[in-house]
């Protein structure tokens, strides 16, 4: 914890002035908000902190602006860039890429709101994006970077920019995993372009049909017929294209409601 508020305060242009608010206060309901996914509200009853749940939104308001969202983004990353280990440089190492949405209620348009669209969920269809980064080593994860997402980024952008990120730690993937947000044409293509291999979630053939149609047409085919026919397609054209599917609907939650395949683009 001690470290967390050092690096937020380190990096996050947090003040507060006020003779019954602290910039620590704000940099611990920050945290706790983060980590407890929790309103302001909840954390400042929790903290038993004196100063109102108001107060301390007006801070967060006056100073976490959004007209300053990419400086902001750039100051998160440095601060997860900076506990980067030495040891990690230069490594082939698996990566992963995910979203994580918050949901959205309000009725401002999009361009003012900056909310994407999104499957319906809790109600709405509209939600606060963040891309994240993070590598996997020992069996942990460690997030080296953020993207917030816009409503004009589209998935390849979002991949190339946290790929950029990764690239300045001079850390390779050796395997990149995509969740099912990027499961689409031009990902595949630009991963092709760049020779990285990866596996891309992707929705099933019931919730997506042109997302399976990619790789293996639009035939009802068993998970056994659907790797080999791909595999034929990777032998016929090149080991540069797509070279299988794999049932992923073991890793998920026994309640989820359908299966997931995944595309695997790989290099030999």
């Amino acid at each position: 914890m001690d470290i967390a508020r050092r690096r937020v305060g380190q990096f996050l242009p947090l003040e507060a002035d006020g003779y019954a608010c602290t910039t620590e206060q704000l940099v611990d309901v920050l945290l706790a908000v983060s980590a407890q996914k929790e309103t302001i509200e909840q954390v400042c009853a929790d903290l038993q902190i004196k100063v109102g749940a108001e107060t301390i939104g007006g801070y967060f308001n006056a100073q976490l602006k959004v007209e300053n969202l990419f400086e902001l983004q750039e100051a998160v990353n440095l601060a997860l860039q900076t506990s980067v280990n030495s040891d990690l440089k230069r490594q082939k190492l698996e990566v992963a890429i995910d979203f994580h949405d918050q949901s959205y209620y309000g009725r401002s348009e999009q361009t003012e709101g900056l909310w994407v669209g999104a499957e319906a969920k809790n109600g709405t269809t509209k939600v606060y994006r963040v891309a994240t980064l993070y590598v996997i080593k020992n069996g942990y994860r460690l997030t080296l970077a953020i993207k917030f997402v816009l409503p004009p980024d589209s998935a390849k952008e979002i991949v190339e920019y946290l790929l950029q990120q990764l690239s300045k730690l001079e850390i390779e993937a050796k395997c990149l995993y995509l969740d099912r947000g990027f499961g689409a044409i031009e990902i595949v293509r630009y991963l092709k372009e760049i020779k990285q291999t990866a596996i891309v979630a992707c929705p099933s053939a019931r919730e997506n049909r042109r997302s399976q149609s990619v790789v293996c047409g639009t035939k009802k085919l068993s998970h056994k017929a659907r790797f080999q026919e791909c595999e034929t397609r990777r032998r016929r054209n090149g080991n540069d294209v797509v070279q299988g599917i794999y049932n992923d609907h073991e890793k998920r939650s026994e309640s989820a409601k359908s299966k997931m395949v995944g595309i695997h683009v790989g290099w030999l």
